[in-house]
């Protein structure tokens, strides 16, 4: 097990929202209408289905401990948590991860709440893990065992992660459970109460010429899809796209040059009064601004813009424009 450099926050950030943006994909965006049919892929990247089981796990290297609890549904969903401690020193708290187990015994799990990924392989039921990284450190070659069973630790309700503490994976469950059928029940996401709110959130993705899914992956990481998100915090990114005072700024210049009817927000609080499909205008704003000419090089070369290009530019990183800051 080797030790290494941090990850960067960026990378950080595309890992949670590819993992988002494809365990959302399949309940969401199919049982909804908002996508054609998935492109076909190699079986080997298919899902593995098979027994639904609950697991513990632990490996030791050096003076590190790290124990893994996994869920494993019939549809190859994972879901779970893992905790870190060095020997003789309180554990950590428990790090929710969701993630996919695919037909060659291979998966991938995503923290929710910290950046943390496990690549490896499953199989014969125990994971061995190639690469294991985190905001702090990397590992590789990990080679669990199996803990002794013991009393059955039930999985909190998931929650996709927006910098606040979330429990474990709601979309993974989410996405397990929906390959037994349509009539599977969504996540209990705010937005997803709003009749309107996929509709439009449809054509906020037409309009800055990429997928719902990428959309709905951000917004759901940014938020957990919750309109009045940090509503009287002390902080300047609030609701549903944790938008920020530089680009309030932007949005209210846009409404005013182009002239039109949405009225200009005086602070970013005036969101968390909004419903989840009315912020859905100043979203699509934001992005116009930001997507601008990638959208335009996008459309020339005949494809749809990409989930790392939407990203930076909802985070203002695009160039000549303002590079958001956490808040």
């Amino acid at each position: 097990m080797t030790q290494s450099s941090p990850t960067t926050p960026a990378r950080r950030v595309l890992h949670q929202l590819e993992d988002g943006a494809q365990r959302l994909t399949g309940q969401l965006m199919t049982g909804l209408g908002l996508q054609g049919p998935a492109p076909a892929t190699a079986a080997s990247a298919k899902p593995k289905t098979g027994q639904t089981w609950e697991r513990d796990f632990t490996v030791t290297s050096g003076t590190l401990i790290m124990n893994l609890h996994l869920k494993r549904t019939s549809g190859g969903a994972l879901g779970g948590y893992y905790t870190v401690q060095n020997k003789g020193k309180p554990r950590s708290q428990r790090w929710p991860v969701a993630g996919q187990l695919l037909r060659d015994d291979s998966f991938t799990l995503h923290g929710t709440q910290n950046g943390a990924t496990f690549t490896g392989s499953l199989r014969g039921g125990i994971p061995q893990v190639s690469d294991f990284q985190n905001r702090k450190f990397q590992l590789h070659n990990l080679r669990f065992r199996r803990l002794p069973a013991a009393a059955a630790v039930q999985v909190a309700t998931v929650q996709v992660a927006t910098g606040t503490s979330a429990a474990a994976a709601a979309p993974a469950s989410a996405a397990g459970a929906g390959s037994a059928g349509a009539s599977s029940a969504l996540p209990a996401l705010p937005a997803l109460r709003e009749p309107g709110f996929l509709p439009r959130l449809r054509q906020v993705a037409a309009a800055i010429n990429t997928t719902p899914e990428i959309v709905l992956g951000f917004l759901t990481l940014e938020s957990t899809l919750d309109p009045t998100s940090n509503k009287g915090k002390n902080t300047q990114y609030k609701g549903l796209g944790q938008i920020g005072d530089a680009a309030r700024i932007d949005i209210n210049r846009y409404i005013s040059s182009h002239g039109l009817s949405l009225k200009t927000l005086k602070s970013t609080s005036d969101l968390t009064g909004m419903t989840a499909t009315q912020q859905l205008e100043y979203i699509e704003i934001h992005l116009k601004i930001h997507m601008h000419q990638v959208d335009v090089e996008n459309r020339a070369a005949g494809k749809t813009s990409p989930l790392e290009q939407v990203y930076m530019a909802h985070l203002g990183a695009a160039p000549g424009t303002r590079r958001r800051t956490s808040g």
